[in-house]
């Protein structure tokens, strides 16, 4: 654990890194489900049709699950170098690479490389943060620890999806609420790839502080 004994749900809310990982995993959720709910939308913005998101909503679907049992081998394979908190600073890299591209795709056929980094990233980010709640605050009081991670993507899907962007692309949208273009969902996903970003780089340092630790106990 981090230099602490295994927590309960009431020492887990008074621990700093419990806000610092619920933060984290709001935003690389929240990243995700901004894509996962507005898949449809994009695909008109960028000039397709009706019809045009179902391949791209299989391909998040499989990518996910892929991404799901990637991250798990990942992290058996570099246990004995680095800890599950390097592999989840990676999916969150990963996150803000996709949306950056996203930012850049001009036709809807460029979003399949996207959505297929997107779903990989985000399947690894949600296989990877259990381990690391596990591992931070340990095992006895994992399941009321994780619940309460957990709760996040309902606040980010509001905050990310809906207000940011929705907000956004209603202040782009003509007369008849309809957006064209890359700018309807561009400077959501410049703000999403930032914002993951630095949640990576935050993540970042709760790897190093384990990494450290789990060196120490070598």
């Amino acid at each position: 654990y981090l230099g602490t004994p295994a927590l309960s749900s009431l020492g887990l809310l008074r621990h700093p890194y419990f806000y610092a990982l619920f933060v984290i995993f709001l935003v690389g959720t929240g990243c995700g489900l901004v894509v996962f709910n507005n898949i449809g939308n994009m695909v008109l913005a960028l000039g397709g049709q009706e019809g045009d998101q179902n391949l791209l909503v299989t391909l998040l679907s499989l990518f996910n699950c892929l991404g799901r049992l990637l991250a798990g081998l990942l992290i058996d394979m570099i246990a004995p170098y680095a800890s599950a908190a390097t592999v989840l600073c990676g999916t969150l890299c990963m996150i803000s690479i996709s949306h950056v591209y996203f930012v850049f795709a001009p036709t809807p056929d460029w979003l399949y490389v996207g959505v297929m980094l997107l779903g990989l990233s985000y399947g690894g980010l949600m296989s990877v943060t259990p381990t690391v709640t596990a591992k931070f605050f340990g095992f006895p009081h994992f399941g009321a620890n994780w619940s309460i991670i957990r709760a996040s993507p309902a606040i980010s899907s509001l905050l990310f999806s809906t207000l940011l962007a929705g907000s956004l692309y209603d202040a782009q949208a003509d007369s008849n609420d309809e957006c064209f273009g890359r700018q309807c969902y561009g400077f959501t996903f410049l703000i999403t790839a930032a914002l993951s970003l630095l949640a990576a780089s935050a993540c970042a340092v709760l790897s190093i502080r384990s990494n450290a630790l789990r060196n120490r106990n070598l």
